[in-house]
């Protein structure tokens, strides 16, 4: 029996970063923000499924609550909105990820978490259709 060897997390992010690169390449801009808001379409369709009662519920000891999980995907859209508008404007280099789990604050609300998902995404997509 083999065993395979677990890749790092150095090696995952590069990994991932060659997929995006080169599908960036074979892609349109108009073709890349339409999968990103089919993409979009498709988290907050699973996000509406979850009830008001589960939404902040951690369902075993180091898991994330799906209030946890729509708190991450805000931080990843303005990260993603700072870092590739920052190469597309100003040729700047992205900075790192804070890859940790973070409980979301107890005053943060569905709606407003998924209104700042949005905003940070209508404004790349702005962005990225700008240049093409």
């Amino acid at each position: 029996m083999t065993q395979e060897r677990q890749e790092t997390r150095e090696e995952e992010v590069a990994r991932v970063r060659s997929y995006l690169a080169s599908q960036a390449m074979r892609r349109t801009s108009q073709q890349l923000v339409d999968v990103l808001r089919e993409a979009q379409q498709q988290f907050l369709a699973e996000a509406a499924t979850i009830s008001d009662a589960d939404f902040r519920t951690i369902p075993e000891e180091g898991a994330w609550s799906a209030a946890d999980v729509l708190a991450h995907m805000c931080a990843i859209a303005a990260f993603d909105e700072r870092s590739i508008c920052g190469v597309i404007e100003r040729g700047e280099q992205p900075g790192n990820v804070a890859d940790q789990l973070e409980h979301v604050p107890a005053s943060a609300t569905r709606a407003q978490m998924l209104a700042d998902m949005e905003a940070h995404r209508e404004r790349l997509m702005a962005v990225v259709l700008h240049t093409s």
